[in-house]
């Protein structure tokens, strides 16, 4: 370029310096990207803090998450966040609540389901009815047979003696079976978590939808101001980031 009669020289950069190469790369970088690449900080997500004991808390509660597809276990990283004592105490008593109330109107959607299928209710717990005798035996046996009219007595120790398979009763015998858990839990029967990610189970954008769910409330509950770079409602909920119908 000429100026004033003197030749200057002008040198056309075609290349990108490194510093604007970052930049750009870091505005095309999704989320995700920009999520599992950033050091995070020690501090609290909600309130910074970075002095007080931190918290794991588990966005997607583990009641539900244990209960999911492997492929929506594997990237749970993004939805485990630091908090400090003081704040998880507070969204941990929330979450809870909201827990009980989805287990609550999940277990009803059941019975009803159920009932309009004619069949029974599951209760939790179901009663072995011979070890329970056993048991009513045996304890009866221990504290009161020295009262009893012989009649009950001898009524006892055959209970106590049928179920433990033995022709002769002894204390050792006797405090054995006293001891029976005579109450055993219901295989048909379905927890509150079980019934709520059993009704989505077969569904992964359902699956995709309730992680976000939980995402959404713990922003709601928490209103969080120093989330790490990239953590999103919208991220992924697996590590391929495919849902299927």
């Amino acid at each position: 370029i000429r100026q004033g009669g003197v030749e200057d020289e002008v040198l056309r950069l075609n290349f990108v310096t490194e510093n604007r190469k970052e930049s750009r790369i870091e505005g095309e970088k999704s989320n995700d990207d920009l999520y599992h690449q950033r050091v995070k900080k020690n501090e609290c997500c909600i309130c910074s803090s970075t002095t007080s004991g931190f918290m794991r808390h588990y966005v997607v509660p583990s009641a539900f998450r244990t209960l999911f597809p492997r492929r929506f276990k594997s990237h749970l990283s993004h939805d485990i966040l630091l908090v400090c004592s003081g704040c998880h105490v507070d969204v941990q008593r929330e979450t809870g609540i909201r827990i009980t109330r989805l287990c609550k109107e999940g277990i009803e959607r059941e019975e009803r389901r159920r009932r309009g299928r004619g069949e029974d209710v599951e209760e939790e717990w179901v009663m072995d009815e011979r070890k329970f005798k056993a048991r009513n035996s045996a304890v009866a046996l221990l504290k009161y047979k020295d009262k009893m009219p012989q009649s009950k007595v001898s009524m006892h120790e055959e209970n106590v003696k049928e179920y433990a398979e033995v022709d002769v009763l002894d204390d050792e015998v006797l405090d054995e079976i006293k001891d029976l858990e005579y109450r055993e839990r219901n295989p048909k029967f379905k927890s509150g978590p079980e019934v709520v990610v059993g009704e989505i189970i077969h569904s992964e954008r359902k699956l995709e939808d309730f992680v976000k769910y939980w995402r959404r409330f713990f922003l709601e509950i928490a209103q969080p101001k120093h989330l790490p770079v990239g953590w999103s409602v919208d991220s992924k909920v697996t590590m391929d980031g495919k849902v299927n119908d």
